[in-house]
């Protein structure tokens, strides 16, 4: 009787259901029949079952997240109190919070204090906007953000000083219909 190998029992590409099918049948080929096998089958049944559960569940949470159409408020960005930016929209105040940390220190950025700004994201239940994209509106047009470092030629994310020469970056606007470099 030949033996099954268990470091060859994944070599295809297996979808999440199929992963413990393969363990399973080859379980019955090796039958415990050889010495080093016993115990390591069920580790790899686990290994196997654990592997297909995180390759799948972040399809599944990229899936519910892309069927839910992102709300658009404009308005006026101000900052508040503590430094905290907000979105004065709609009569009303929106304090806003980010889905990554370089927006929300965009976000932050005093010299956007005043300027007429778009966020797209979801609003909270207890009344804040969490911000998943930002632009700044001027006569009607879109623009991104970036920083940038004239002398070193160095685009940034986030305002700050540049990673190269330490000093601080320029706040550009980039049209959103301008190819990026």
């Amino acid at each position: 009787m030949s033996v099954v190998r268990p470091e060859r029992m994944f070599m295809r590409r297996a979808s999440s259901g199929e992963a413990s099918k393969v363990a399973v049948g080859l379980k019955s080929k090796i039958g415990y029949s050889h010495p080093r096998a016993e115990g390591r089958l069920d580790i790899w049944l686990v290994t196997g079952t654990l592997a297909a559960m995180f390759v799948g569940a972040p399809r599944l949470i990229t899936a519910q997240a892309a069927e839910k159409p992102l709300e658009t408020i404009q308005g006026i960005m101000l900052q508040a109190l503590e430094g905290k930016p907000a979105l004065k929209a709609r009569g009303k105040e929106f304090p806003l919070s980010a889905r990554a940390s370089y927006l929300l220190h965009t976000l932050e950025d005093k010299r956007l204090a005043g300027r007429e700004v778009r966020v797209e994201g979801e609003p909270k239940p207890d009344g804040s906007f969490e911000a998943w994209k930002f632009f700044t509106v001027r006569d009607g047009k879109l623009y991104r953000v970036r920083y940038y470092c004239q002398i070193c030629n160095i685009e940034a994310l986030e305002p700050g000083r540049c990673v190269c020469c330490q000093r601080p970056t320029e706040l550009q606007e980039i049209p959103v219909d301008q190819p990026g470099p």
